[in-house]
């Protein structure tokens, strides 16, 4: 006889039935979406048909996932299917060579195991970057178009992992304005939010270049002055001694000079500020005078320049030397 209904359910006992129904029912739904409008209802169940059997050929001619996203969906959504499938067929195969004489519920439907393992066999061995070439050709131009956009690559390289990271980074090229300032806000999270991504030597050297090309950027407008200690504040202490050293060299208005010394007392490790201001001094007591604007002072070239030095050593005790 049949087992006791407790009224407890665990699953579906059917499923592999199941998935084989919707996978038939995601094509005639598409052959039929062939001759209905676009909006139709039909496309919808189809839609829902194709992702619940994994049916990736119909989900991605559908015009439901017109978008990269919805492709990466599609994708990735059959590839966690067919696991699920692979380690159900495992657990059922192992009950059925139990040779129970009631065999167990849900190890009836061998066949349609089978043939649904054999229609998705492509997924079995699918790795993340075929994915994103199968976005690059995709039916609909949308999906096309969006694969090669910047934002869309570094999404891909983050799923593909830490290789195609690093590659992704070495291929952009930082021409775009906007997308500098994406690139350089991505290596400054890698740099202070992931542990797998520190400490290597290759990530580093990319890192510094894209901030110091962001870096580079905002230097040119003196509204976003503010703003510039915060990025080199991730760099190598011997590149922001530099670096730092070079763009206060330029800073002539007191507010500005007062809020940079502060923002590197306060963001750069200790000491580092003062070995910075160590070397704008020296910068600028070794500047040649005006020769020329000389002949109308009573000032010597030197007392001007030392003037200029201690104007940058006034905010803090320690840069009293």
């Amino acid at each position: 006889g049949s087992e006791p209904d407790n009224g407890r359910r665990e699953g579906n006992p059917r499923r592999a039935l199941w998935k084989r129904k919707q996978w038939k029912l995601a094509e005639q739904l598409t052959k039929a979406m062939a001759k209905q409008e676009l909006g139709s209802s039909i496309q919808f169940d189809a839609a829902i048909a194709s992702i619940l059997s994994g049916n990736t050929s119909c989900a991605l001619a559908n015009p439901c996932f017109r978008t990269w996203e919805d492709g990466l969906y599609v994708w990735l959504k059959a590839l966690s299917s067919r696991i699920e499938d692979e380690t159900c067929f495992k657990h059922n195969e192992a009950r059925r060579n139990a040779k129970c004489h009631f065999p167990f519920p849900g190890t009836e439907f061998e066949k349609e195991e089978k043939e649904h393992l054999s229609e998705t066999g492509e997924l079995a061995t699918m790795v993340e970057d075929e994915i994103f070439e199968k976005l690059q050709t995709s039916t609909f131009e949308s999906v096309r178009s969006a694969a090669r956009d910047g934002l869309r690559r570094a999404i891909a390289s983050f799923i593909m992992g830490y290789h195609s990271v690093i590659r992704f980074l070495e291929t952009t090229p930082y021409d775009d304005g906007e997308f500098l300032r994406f690139l350089a806000h991505l290596v400054f999270y890698l740099d202070l939010a992931t542990d797998l991504f520190m400490g290597r030597s290759d990530l580093d050297e990319l890192k510094n270049s894209i901030l110091l090309s962001y870096i580079n950027q905002l230097i040119r407008s003196s509204d976003l002055w503010p703003m510039v200690t915060v990025y080199f504040s991730v760099l190598p202490t011997k590149t922001i001694i530099k670096k730092y050293c070079e763009f206060l060299f330029h800073v002539d208005i007191k507010q500005d000079r007062e809020i940079l010394v502060k923002q590197a007392h306060e963001l750069f490790p200790r000491g580092v500020d003062l070995a910075i201001l160590k070397k704008l001094v020296r910068r600028i007591l070794s500047q040649p005078g005006d020769k020329e604007g000389l002949a109308n002072r009573r000032i010597q070239t030197s007392d001007l320049q030392k003037m200029k030095g201690v104007l940058w050593l006034c905010y803090f005790d320690e840069h009293i030397v």
